[in-house]
């Protein structure tokens, strides 16, 4: 197992990654993609629909509802299954749906709102946020079986961070209130069903991102990159990262270098970080500002929304920032790109 270094270098010069012509890839890309699209907006409601392209361009709409809300969609590493929130049977409920067109299943019918589904690495679980007992809680969900665990048992808020490669444990994090500037980050261990809290101290913390060897935890606090050890023992702050960091982060398959969208310098852009606090780049700083990035199956691209007009897109770039383009012909907005294979 690769040691964990937990150190930082207060100076560093931040690189900005310059396009370089490429002939096109035979594929676009590798894998499956998964986003939303807004169809129209106004008077205060969304109507959006979640949509899968695959690497040769092949788009397909799985949720169409009138004058509803679809979103937040999350892909199983091996591109079989997408779960995602939506409004389309009048209440916002979790709907899952195969890939290969059989049919999608509306998995909560609560009349309280369901949303935010994240798959285990192995698509056998499904984490999601329901205020179905007055509180923002997270609960499992059994795939196969339909089996539905509460995990968090609190009056405080909770939002769902990320999952070790294992499946056997859960990373979230919670706050004393939704509007609560308090917070900590926890795990769940499935098989013991104990929780542990991982942090310490005053601020928030959140937006957490595990290595897949499952020792070291990248989150934010009170805006700035710490990097954790997994028994929480150790707790670093990046100070080579920029200050103002923002929503998912995503390790590499080999917990080499981890992606992240920070705010600096007037724009928000999409950054590189090696585990050691080292090898800063701005991956976006030649382009469009970036957010929300996400790193294909096999670490070689990241998908992320550019601030391009006159509406925002998904583009693609290789995980040093080259090659550039969008993902999809639409002429739409599109939000909360992810990836499988």
């Amino acid at each position: 197992m690769k040691k964990v270094a937990l150190w930082v270098l207060a100076s560093l010069t931040v690189s900005s990654c310059t396009d370089q012509p490429t002939e096109p890839p035979a594929t676009r890309f590798s894998g499956h993609v998964v986003f939303g699209s807004v169809n129209e907006e106004g008077n205060g409601s969304i109507d959006s629909d979640v949509m899968l392209i695959d690497g040769d361009g092949n788009l397909r709409k799985i949720s169409s509802a009138e004058n509803c809300y679809s979103r937040r969609p999350d892909i199983t590493r091996d591109g079989t299954k997408i779960a995602f929130s939506s409004c389309a049977q009048q209440y916002n409920n979790i709907f899952i749906y195969q890939t290969d067109g059989t049919g999608v299943r509306n998995i909560t019918n609560d009349s309280a709102i369901e949303e935010f589904p994240r798959w285990s690495p192995d698509g056998r679980l499904l984490a999601f946020i329901s205020f179905r007992d007055g509180h923002r809680d997270i609960f499992l969900m059994t795939d196969e079986t339909g089996e539905v665990e509460k995990v968090t048992q609190s009056d405080a808020s909770y939002w769902i961070g990320c999952w070790t490669a294992d499946n056997a444990t859960l990373i979230y994090y919670g706050a004393a209130g939704i509007f609560s500037n308090q917070g900590d980050i926890y795990s769940y261990d499935l098989q013991n069903h104990t929780i542990q809290q991982l942090t310490t101290g005053i601020g928030t913390k959140m937006h957490t991102a595990i290595t897949p060897d499952g020792t070291l935890i990248a989150y934010q606090r009170d805006w700035k990159l710490h990097f954790l050890s997994r028994d929480g023992s150790q707790d670093v702050r990046v100070l080579s990262a920029p200050d103002s960091l923002r929503e998912q982060m995503w390790w590499s398959t080999q917990g080499d270098f981890l992606v992240f969208q920070a705010y600096a310098n007037g724009r928000w852009d999409i950054y590189r970080i090696d585990r050691d606090g080292t090898g800063l780049l701005n991956l976006t700083l030649d382009s469009f500002q970036g957010y929300t990035p996400v790193l294909s199956p096999n670490d070689a691209e990241i998908a992320y929304v550019a601030d391009t007009h006159p509406v925002p897109k998904i583009y693609l770039m290789t995980n040093k920032g080259m090659n550039k383009r969008p993902l999809s012909k639409l002429n739409q907005r599109e939000f909360s790109p992810s990836w499988g294979n």
